[in-house]
């Protein structure tokens, strides 16, 4: 059987093709997606791609960026829309591209990779753990800024540490949109 392969796609690479793809997998992923979108309010920064001979079987979008957490800023990379083809389920692509994201989270100087889920067994089972910080970020719909919302998130902030820094019990400013 032929390996899944990860590949990791800068945003401004996708072509409409892939971009197909993907919102393809994303809408049968998420119910209530977007139609026809590969981001739920803002673009990411690269996406990785687990594929299967032609298939694309799996795919994480990230954004790299500074967030403060008690106003200390950390480099992070931050997680959005993992997903994985029904048919290709239980075979560890989700865990392989989590793990592909942390070799490139060490080279990158990252200190933290960052979530949110409600579904939580499965990070946590990847080594992240649930914080419960006060957050703050920008809302965004219909392509419009609303306002800056500071509310907590219940444990479904998920953080994996990588650089060895300490999480503060302070704000988390997003400094932008949540992901």
């Amino acid at each position: 059987m032929q390996p899944i392969a990860i590949q990791c796609v800068e945003e401004y690479r996708v072509d409409p093709a892939l971009e197909s793809r993907i919102a393809s997998l994303l809408s049968r992923s998420f119910p209530g997606y977007p139609a026809e979108r590969t981001y739920f309010m803002q673009l990411p920064d690269f996406r990785l791609l687990a594929t299967w001979d032609e298939t694309l079987a799996g795919h994480l979008a990230a954004e790299h960026r500074v967030i403060a957490v008690g106003g200390t800023p950390h480099r992070i990379f931050g997680v959005a829309d993992l997903c994985v083809e029904g048919s290709f389920r239980r075979r560890k692509i989700g865990t392989m591209l989590l793990e592909f994201l942390e070799r490139m989270a060490r080279e990158a100087r990252v200190d933290f990779i960052i979530l949110i889920a409600s579904e939580r067994p499965f990070y946590l089972r990847n080594g992240f753990r649930s914080v419960g910080n006060l957050c703050r970020w920008l809302a965004i719909e219909d392509f419009q800024t609303q306002m800056i919302i500071q509310h907590g998130l219940a444990g479904d902030l998920l953080i994996k540490p990588i650089s060895g820094k300490v999480w503060g019990k302070g704000l988390v400013d997003f400094m932008g949109a949540i992901f």
